[in-house]
């Protein structure tokens, strides 16, 4: 099983929307996930949620669970859920990224 970081993403560059996007919208907290530090697979909105409480809901997901057990890559994942990966250059240099959880283990 491999390591994934729950983050929270704000302040995100226009550009990694694709298209015109509200200051609003940009400047939002956004759930995301990395294995990597340079890729995020950006899950959505917290909706006004806290940090604490995007992270118990990840905490109690048992999809999220069978996720880290079958060692499939954010990268598959994004891939064949019709998802796309942001790179921390997309993203942009004002991003800013706050850490939540860190789950699975170091592969060996």
């Amino acid at each position: 099983m491999s390591k994934m970081k729950l983050v929270l993403l704000s302040n995100i560059a226009a550009a990694a929307f694709g298209g015109s996007v509200s200051e609003e919208a940009r400047s939002d907290n956004w759930v995301g996930f990395t294995q990597d530090g340079e890729s995020y697979l950006i899950a959505g909105r917290t909706n006004g949620d806290s940090a604490e409480n995007v992270k118990a809901h990840f905490d109690a997901d048992d999809d999220m669970q069978g996720f880290l057990q079958s060692g499939i890559p954010l990268e598959l994942f994004a891939m064949l859920n019709g998802h796309a990966l942001l790179s921390r250059e997309t993203l942009g240099d004002n991003v800013l990224i706050q850490e939540l959880a860190e789950y699975g283990e170091d592969d060996e």
